[in-house]
């Protein structure tokens, strides 16, 4: 299986919600990729 993305950073978009109400920072709503896809997985950017 391959992915084939722009980025290798992923915004998690529920964390989004807690924005206004200051629970989290822009840095902390964005993930690398290859944190949770499989690693047998090919990453294409």
């Amino acid at each position: 299986m391959t992915v084939v993305a722009r980025s290798d950073m992923h915004l998690c978009q529920p964390e989004f919600f807690f924005l206004p109400f200051d629970k989290h920072n822009e840095s902390g709503i964005s993930r690398h990729t290859r944190y949770f896809i499989h690693r047998d997985v090919e990453f294409i950017l």
